[in-house]
């Protein structure tokens, strides 16, 4: 991937991000426990995850950066949905997932080409990349935008009002 590549996915992860926080500030207190299915995520639970998972995807990445082909512990979000009480109030896991994207994006900006070749073992048969990195985690919150949009309406697609 080239540099224009690269930063045509950082502005898709910046304005990613900039959606997830203005589509929460639309979400009224009442939706934020409405689910699209039964076993669907709220759009509480959906900001939960989104936190815990930028931080760490930020931890991650840092250490492809840091180290030489640091092994990368898989994480399960499912798992910790279970146990790490996303029924909480969101607005200080909204101020982390804010905060550690940011600081994602402000890091990503600045690598050079060599950084950006930088690899971990994920314990899988191929690695992971600083630039594949970014590609698994701009669409990562992509798909969580989605959810977030769609919870409070049932999981129907929100029509636009024109």
């Amino acid at each position: 991937m080239d540099s224009s590549g690269r930063h045509y996915l950082i502005e898709r992860y910046k304005n990613a991000v900039s959606a997830v926080l203005v589509s929460i500030d639309h979400v009224a207190e009442d939706e934020l426990d409405m689910r699209p299915t039964a076993h669907g995520w709220s759009v509480r639970q959906v900001v939960h995850h989104l936190a815990g998972s930028e931080l760490h995807e930020a931890i991650r990445l840092r250490r492809m950066l840091a180290e030489n082909r640091p092994v990368l512990v898989p994480w399960d979000g499912a798992h910790d949905a279970e146990r790490l009480h996303y029924d909480r109030p969101v607005g200080v896991d909204l101020d982390a997932f804010k905060a550690a994207a940011l600081s994602n994006i402000e890091l990503l900006q600045v690598l050079t080409d060599e950084q950006w070749r930088r690899e971990g073992n994920q314990q899988k048969p191929w690695s992971l990349t600083v630039e594949s990195w970014l590609e698994e985690n701009v669409t990562h919150v992509h798909d969580h935008l989605m959810q977030i949009l769609n919870a409070p309406s049932g999981g129907r697609v929100i029509a636009d009002p024109d």
